[in-house]
C-alpha cells in the first residue's frame, strides 16, 4: 500500500529551485506563491491510482495539479525553473515561444470538471486520464510492488540536456492536456473508458435477436403481455424443415443417442426386450435411438411475413399478430433471415418487429382495409427480390373466409406457403395450401385472461387503507407488532451491519427480522414459486431469485418497504444453480453458462458460455482446473483459479468461498481445507485411512460449515470451520442445522382460529382449530400478556361466535370475521393476529398476537405492551395503558 511517508520520502520531493514545496507541518504541497497545491491525503489517493500503470515524474504531476487549480502562470519562478543558466538569465525567443504554448495548453485543465462528483474526485479522474496519454510512455516511472528499492525511469532522458529536463516535462504535460477534452473526462467517469466505443458490426441471427427481444420485453410494463403471447405461440408453431436432397447422408456417422426418433433408428439392444416391454419403453420415450449427424452445411433460408393491418385485426388480434411474428422469428434457424411487412391499401410497408420502436410504430399504424388481398402482389414483389422460400400471411379468420379475399388468393395461389389466423379470443390456426378448414397443420388456444392479467406482485398492507371497516392494524406498513417464526425457513441471510436479516418461508413469504432477539414481520407474500437460490439486500431492495425449470423461467423478485415490488422473468430452459451479486449486477450461474442481469431494470446485460460444467457457487471446472466467474464492469469473465502443484497432488474434492474470509478455498481428497490466498490449512478429522469425495461433501451457503459423509462406514458428521486463520488448525465437530438460520422463537403462533368468546366474567377466550380453548391472561404486576395453556372445555354455544369462512379484501388479502354484537367484531388475520374492533368508535381497535405463550398487544391509540420479542425496535411501550385499554374494551363488550 502507498502511504504518506512513502510518498514524501520516495516520490513527492520538493523542487530544489522552490517552484513547489511542503508546508510547515507537511500536510499539504504549496506553490511558489504560497497557494495550496494539494493536500497530502488527496495526493496519496491520486498517486495510488496512477501507480497502477506506472507513475509519471513528479514535476509532471505538480505542473498538472497547478494548472487544474489555476495557479500556473508565466511567473519569474517558472521562468527560472526551466531556464538554462549557461545560456544566461534571459530566455531566447524560441524558449519563450515554447513556454507560452505549453502554459496556454495547460490552462485548458482548469475548465475541466466532472458532473455529479466532488472536486477531489474530479481531480482524481482528470489526473488519471491525463497521464494515460501516450506522451508519458517515455517518462513513466517503474514502481516496485513493495515500494522498496530505487525507482528508475523506463526510458532514461539522457537525450535531453540535464538542464533541459524541466523544459521537456513542461512540453510533455502541455501536449497531453491539449488532447484531453471534457467529453473524454465525462465518458471516463460514467463508463471507465476514455474513448468512445462503437458497436461492432456483427450480424446477429434473426432468431437470436427475437429471443433477446422477448427477454427484454419481459420488463416492459406496456409490452410484457406480448412476451406471454409469443411464448404461447412458439409452442404451437410447427413449420416444416427445409430439407436438401442428401439431408440424411449414409456416411454422416453417428452423433449420439436419443430417446426420440424413427423406428428404423432404434438401437438394436432395445429389440432384446419382449414386445410388451418394448412397446412401453417406446410409449414412455425411454427407448434409445441412434441419431445421425446433421449435414455439414444447412441451406440458407429466407422467411417473409405479411401482417394484415385491416379493420378486422384491430384490438387484441393486432397484438397477437405481433406476438406471432416474434414467435416465427424466434423459432427459425440461425441460417434463416427474417423480413416482415404490414398491409397498407395496395402496398406494403416494411416493419421492424425486433426492436421496441418498430413494435410501437406497428401498433400506431392501423389501416382501413377489409382484408389483405389487395397487398398480395406488392408482398410478392418484395419477397421475390429477397428470394424468400417461406411466405406467411397473418390475418383474421373472418378475412380468410371472405369471398373477395379468396378470389385474390386464388390468383396468387403459388405465393403463400402458410396462412396464420388469430382472433380476439386467442384462437391460433396455421394453414397450409389449399388453405381450407381441413388443411390446418397447427393450432393453439391462448389464455387471454392470463396474458392481460397484471404480472406485478400483490400489493402490500399500506394500500388497503381505503376501507373504513378494515382494522387500523391492517392499514399500517410496517406492522406495529412482530410474529414468531416457529418453522425453520427455506433460505435466510446472515445478519447485516444493522442486525437485520431476511428469510424466505415455505408459505412463499418473505420475512424480515429487524434485530437479533426480535420476532419477524412479513415483508411480502406470494413470492414466485420454486427453490430459492439467492437472497440478499441491495440498497433499499431485498432481492430474491427463484429457480425455474425447462418450462418455467428463473425469476427475479425485488421487494422494498417504500416502493412497489418488481417481479421479472429471467433466463428459461435451464434452472439457476447459483446466483451472486457484483454491485448492481446479478450473475446467474447455470450448468454451462453465466448470465448477467441489471438489478435496477432486470435487463439482460451479458451471457458467457463455459467450456467446463458448473462446480459450486461462482466456480466452473472439474479435476484440478477451475475458473471463477466475475463481472468486470462491462462483461462476464472467467478467471482461472491458480492451485499450487503440491495441493493438486493431494486431489481436489471441491473449491468454494467463505463469506468475509479471503479465498478461494479448496478441500482436498485428504479432507484438508486450504486457503489459496495465504495457504492456511484446516484439518477435517475423518476416520483413519478415509478420503473425501465431492459428492459426499455439503457446504453451507456462507462456506463456514460443511457436512462430510463416508457411506461405506455409515459415517456422517458436520463441522464448523474456525474463523481464525493460521498455519494449521482443526475443524470442530458440531450438531444442529447446516445453515445458520435465525434462532428458534420462544413461542409458537396460530394462523387461524375456529371461534371466539367473551365470557360473563369479561374474559377473552379463543378456540384454535384443534378445538382447544385458550384464555387471555393480563398480568399487570408483571407487565405481561399471555395466552393460557390449551384447555378442553365445554362452552355455551349461545355465547360462542365461530369465525366465518375466509373472505377476500379488494387487494387480495384473506381474513375471517366474527360478529360479537353491540357493534363489536373480531378479525382473524392469517399472519397470526387477532383484531378486535369497536364500530361505534368509543374504544380503540385492539390487536393481539395469537401465540402459545407470552404475547403482545397494540391499540389504535399507538399504545403497545407485552413480550419484548414481539415489539418492533424503537416502539413506544406502555404496559399499564395497554392493559387498561384491553380491560375497558372487554368490560363494555
Amino acid at each position: 500500500m502507498v502511504t504518506s511517508s512513502d510518498l514524501v520520502s520516495k516520490y513527492c520531493v520538493e523542487d530544489p529551485l522552490g517552484l513547489w514545496k511542503w508546508s510547515t507541518n507537511r500536510d499539504a504541497l504549496e506553490w511558489a506563491d504560497g497557494s495550496t497545491l494539494v493536500c497530502t491525503d488527496e495526493l496519496e489517493h491520486i498517486t495510488r491510482r496512477l501507480a497502477l500503470r506506472g507513475l509519471p515524474p513528479f514535476p509532471c504531476l505538480a505542473l498538472a495539479l497547478a494548472a487544474h487549480r489555476g495557479i500556473l502562470r508565466e511567473t519569474d519562478a517558472l521562468t527560472a525553473w526551466i531556464t538554462d543558466k549557461r545560456q544566461g538569465d534571459a530566455l531566447n525567443s524560441r524558449l519563450h515561444e515554447e513556454v507560452t504554448q505549453a502554459v496556454t495548453a495547460l490552462h485548458a485543465l482548469r475548465g475541466l470538471h466532472t458532473s455529479g462528483s466532488s472536486l477531489s474526485e474530479a481531480r482524481l479522474w482528470i489526473m488519471d486520464a491525463l497521464f494515460a496519454q501516450p506522451e508519458f510512455d517515455s517518462v513513466r516511472l517503474n514502481v516496485p510492488s513493495n515500494l522498496e528499492g530505487e525507482w528508475k525511469l523506463e526510458t532514461p532522458l539522457e537525450a535531453h540536456p540535464i538542464h533541459g529536463q524541466n523544459r521537456h516535462w513542461l512540453k510533455v504535460v502541455g501536449r497531453a492536456s491539449a488532447r484531453l477534452t471534457q467529453g473524454k473526462i465525462q465518458r471516463l467517469l460514467e463508463t471507465g473508458i476514455e474513448f468512445e466505443l462503437k458497436a461492432a458490426s456483427v450480424a446477429v441471427p434473426a432468431c437470436d435477436r427475437a429471443r433477446l427481444m422477448l427477454e427484454e420485453l419481459q420488463s416492459d410494463p406496456d409490452l410484457a403481455s406480448l412476451t406471454l403471447a409469443a411464448k404461447g405461440l412458439m409452442a404451437a408453431i410447427q413449420l416444416p424443415k427445409r430439407l436438401s436432397a442428401d439431408n440424411e447422408p449414409s456416411t454422416g456417422g453417428a452423433a449420439d443417442l436419443s430417446n426420440h426418433g424413427p423406428l428404423d433408428r432404434l438401437l438394436l439392444s432395445e429389440l432384446a426386450h419382449d414386445d410388451l416391454t418394448l412397446s412401453a419403453r417406446i410409449a414412455l420415450n425411454e427407448a434409445l435411438y441412434l441419431r445421425r449427424e446433421p449435414p455439414a452445411s444447412e441451406p440458407i433460408g429466407h422467411l417473409a411475413v405479411l401482417v394484415d393491418s385491416g379493420v378486422r385485426m384491430w384490438g387484441l388480434p393486432r397484438m397477437f399478430a405481433a406476438a406471432a411474428c416474434l414467435a416465427f422469428a424466434a423459432q427459425g434457424s440461425r441460417k434463416e433471415t427474417f423480413n416482415c411487412w404490414r398491409t397498407e391499401g395496395h402496398s406494403t410497408v416494411e416493419c421492424d418487429f425486433l426492436s421496441k420502436p418498430g413494435l410501437r410504430a406497428f401498433f400506431k399504424s392501423p389501416s382501413l382495409d377489409a382484408h389483405a388481398g389487395e397487398a398480395l402482389r406488392a408482398f410478392q414483389a418484395g419477397s421475390l427480390d429477397l428470394k424468400c422460400d417461406r411466405r406467411i400471411l397473418i390475418t383474421h379468420p373472418d378475412a380468410l373466409a371472405d369471398p373477395s379475399f379468396r378470389k385474390s388468393l386464388e390468383s396468387n395461389a403459388s405465393l403463400l406457403t402458410h396462412i396464420a389466423t388469430l382472433d380476439a379470443r386467442g384462437s391460433f390456426r396455421l394453414f397450409e395450401p389449399p388453405f381450407t378448414p381441413s388443411s390446418i397443420c397447427s393450432r393453439s388456444q391462448l389464455s387471454v385472461e392470463e396474458i392481460l392479467a397484471s404480472r406485478t406482485a400483490s400489493q402490500d398492507f399500506k394500500t388497503r387503507g381505503s376501507d373504513p371497516a378494515v382494522p387500523a392494524f391492517m392499514k399500517l406498513d410496517p406492522a406495529p407488532l412482530l410474529v414468531p417464526l416457529d418453522v425453520a425457513p427455506d433460505y435466510s441471510t446472515a445478519p447485516s451491519a444493522t442486525g437485520r436479516r431476511f428469510a424466505v418461508c415455505r408459505e412463499r413469504k418473505l420475512m424480515v427480522f429487524p434485530q437479533p432477539g426480535k420476532g419477524a414481520r412479513q415483508m411480502a407474500r406470494k413470492l414466485p414459486g420454486g427453490r430459492t437460490v439467492f437472497l440478499d439486500e441491495w440498497e433499499n431492495w431485498v432481492v430474491v431469485v427463484k429457480e425455474g425449470s425447462a418450462r418455467i423461467p428463473n425469476r427475479l423478485a425485488c421487494y422494498s418497504d417504500t416502493m412497489e415490488p418488481r417481479v421479472a422473468d429471467l433466463c428459461a430452459g435451464e434452472p439457476a444453480l447459483a446466483a451472486f451479486r457484483s454491485g448492481s449486477v446479478l450473475l446467474i450461474a447455470r450448468l454451462w453458462d453465466v448470465l448477467a442481469y441489471s438489478l435496477p431494470t432486470g435487463a439482460l446485460l451479458d451471457r458467457k458460455p463455459s467450456t467446463e460444467p458448473w462446480h459450486r457457487g461462482r466456480f466452473y471446472g472439474s479435476g484440478a482446473a477451475f475458473a471463477a466467474a466475475y463481472w468486470n464492469g462491462q462483461s462476464i469473465q472467467f478467471e482461472p483459479v491458480r492451485i499450487p502443484e503440491w495441493i493438486q497432488r493431494n486431489g481436489i474434492a471441491a473449491v468454494f468461498d467463505r463469506d468475509q474470509i479471503p479465498g478461494p478455498w479448496v478441500i482436498t481428497q485428504a479432507c484438508q481445507v486450504i486457503s489459496l490466498a495465504d495457504g492456511s490449512q484446516i484439518r477435517i478429522p475423518l476416520p483413519i485411512s478415509q478420503s473425501s469425495h465431492a459428492r459426499n461433501i455439503v457446504f453451507s451457503r456462507d462456506g463456514r460449515r460443511l457436512a462430510v459423509s463416508v457411506p461405506n462406514l455409515g459415517f456422517s458428521q458436520m463441522f464448523e470451520l474456525p474463523l481464525e486463520q493460521g498455519p494449521s488448525c482443526t475443524a470442530q465437530a458440531i450438531s444442529g442445522s447446516l445453515e445458520s438460520n435465525p434462532p428458534a422463537a420462544p413461542m409458537g403462533t396460530h394462523r387461524m382460529l375456529h371461534a371466539i368468546r367473551l365470557s360473563s366474567d369479561r374474559n377473552l377466550w379463543v378456540q384454535t382449530p384443534d378445538r382447544a380453548w385458550r384464555k387471555l391472561l393480563i398480568r399487570e404486576e408483571l407487565n405481561e400478556f399471555a395466552w393460557s395453556e390449551p384447555l378442553t372445555l365445554s362452552m355455551d354455544p349461545e355465547h360462542t361466535t365461530p369465525f366465518s369462512d375466509p373472505q377476500r379484501l379488494p387487494s387480495g388479502w384473506k381474513y375471517a370475521t366474527a360478529d360479537l354484537g353491540s357493534g363489536r367484531r373480531a378479525f382473524m388475520d392469517p399472519r397470526g393476529f387477532l383484531h378486535l374492533q369497536d364500530l361505534t368508535g368509543k374504544h380503540p381497535d385492539i390487536s393481539l398476537v395469537i401465540t402459545t405463550g407470552l404475547t403482545a398487544i397494540w391499540t389504535s391509540h399507538s399504545m403497545t405492551g407485552g413480550a419484548d420479542y414481539l415489539l418492533p425496535p424503537n416502539s413506544t411501550v406502555n404496559h399499564r395503558s395497554t392493559a387498561l385499554a384491553i380491560r375497558n374494551w372487554l368490560l363494555t363488550a
